[in-house]
């Protein structure tokens, strides 16, 4: 359908959303229900484009299905395809081969495939939604400025510390996990090209006792696929102990100390300086080149969430704001995709939105219970003192290679296979 075919055909459903976060969970139902009709309106609550942030992403064909959905072309530029997920030791040689093909892409250039399947005045940054009312008949949302929205249906997609999942299930809190993922990317240009020829067709892991690294190639600005304009990316889980370690990570330079975030920029100088000494004496050669060679590493504290509830008289809840996978499953965006899918599906074939809900709310609670379980095996080894007293095996590596990034055991892609 043409931008002006779905401007013609909106509202003709005569119901309105108001959606809470304009991430990739947020962008995936404000699209998918605007092509369905509906009157759409995104409120993010930053102030600037979010499409320079976040890092790698493992896709899977249940998650390009529901970019069909939401109108977004879904074609070979989409990202990088990996044959083989290939463990290696401490000394850079390689031990296991798990041969996988999937395609990685990034998460900027997710964002821009789905914000442009949506009309502009349907977003607004600079919206930071501070309270919800939530009834049976209709929902309304009140913004930091003063005003006061209403709309048939409130879709809180605002991630892990969701302000909607209060109207939800106020008692659903995020727990931390015991350990950090630190991120970066790196141009490709700034390692000889025997390292781009042993790396640019796998993904790499490397694994010890609370640690797991992984090494990846994904596009460069402007989603560029020609190489020598590519990135590398990396993700490093790392066991951090919540009281001693964890609040300086997340304290400023001028002090400040922030609960379980910290903006890329405000990190302390001597929390990368340690990283990249600590790359170099713990990880294998090419890896640790990488760490030290990305300007601006990145942390985010990893946490999980299983929400009693989900969907509650007209708020739903999607993505991050419902259930919180860790991120080895690799299925954060997916699972955004398919509660968006599943939840327009609910609203199609409903009269109201109540059993809309219900419906929706029954369907994607076990799904979203197995995706936090798993994750939580998966990372189960990485916890460190959490699980002192009573440490999780560390996982083989070929357990490793053959579970990371695959959702609940999702196949591998073939849509762009030859």
């Amino acid at each position: 359908m043409t931008e002006a075919g779905m401007r013609a055909s909106a509202d003709r459903t005569g119901r309105s959303t108001l959606i809470v976060g304009g991430s990739l969970a947020g962008l995936f139902i404000g699209a998918i229900l605007h092509r369905q009709g509906w009157r759409v309106r995104v409120f993010e609550r930053v102030a600037e484009s979010l499409e320079n942030r976040g890092a790698g992403i493992a896709t899977h064909e249940e998650l390009f299905d529901a970019f069909d959905r939401a109108g977004v072309t879904v074609d070979s530029e989409i990202g990088i395809e990996i044959l083989a997920r290939v463990g290696f030791d401490k000394q850079g040689r390689e031990t296991d081969r798990f041969p996988y093909r999937q395609i990685l892409s990034s998460w900027g250039t997710l964002y821009r495939r789905l914000r442009a399947a949506m009309p502009a005045d349907c977003y607004r940054l600079d919206a930071e939604v501070v309270a919800v009312d939530n009834r049976t008949d209709g929902a309304s949302v009140r913004l930091r400025d003063g005003s006061v929205h209403h709309a048939d249906l409130v879709v809180g997609a605002d991630g892990i510390w969701s302000v909607v999942r209060a109207a939800v299930c106020p008692e659903a809190k995020p727990g931390y996990a015991g350990y950090v993922a630190w991120r970066g990317l790196m141009p490709e240009t700034t390692v000889p090209q025997e390292f781009i020829q042993r790396h640019a067709g796998i993904q790499g892991f490397y694994v010890e006792r609370n640690e797991q690294f992984t090494l990846y190639l994904v596009s460069g600005a402007d989603d560029d696929l020609t190489p020598g304009r590519r990135r590398f990316g990396f993700l490093w889980y790392r066991a951090v102990d919540e009281q001693s370690e964890l609040p300086d990570l997340l304290t400023e330079p001028d002090g400040k100390r922030n609960a379980m975030s910290i903006s890329p920029n405000r990190i302390q100088p001597a929390h990368i300086a340690r990283l990249r000494e600590e790359a170099q004496r713990m990880l294998p050669p090419d890896f640790a080149t990488v760490v030290q060679r990305t300007p601006h590493p990145f942390l985010q504290p990893i946490c999980d969430l299983c929400s009693p509830r989900i969907a509650s008289g007209s708020v739903a809840l999607v993505g991050d704001a419902a259930f919180i996978a860790r991120p080895h499953v690799g299925a954060g965006v997916l699972k955004a995709g398919a509660d968006a899918v599943t939840l327009a599906v609910a609203l199609e074939r409903h009269a109201t939105v109540a059993d809309a809900l219900a419906e929706y709310e029954r369907e994607r609670l076990p799904a979203g219970v197995a995706m936090v379980e798993r994750s939580r095996y998966l990372g189960g080894y990485l916890e460190g003192n959490r699980r002192a007293h009573d440490p999780a095996p560390v996982l083989p590596m070929d357990e490793i290679l053959r579970e990371s990034g695959r959702g609940l055991g999702l196949p591998s892609t073939e849509r762009f296979s030859k």
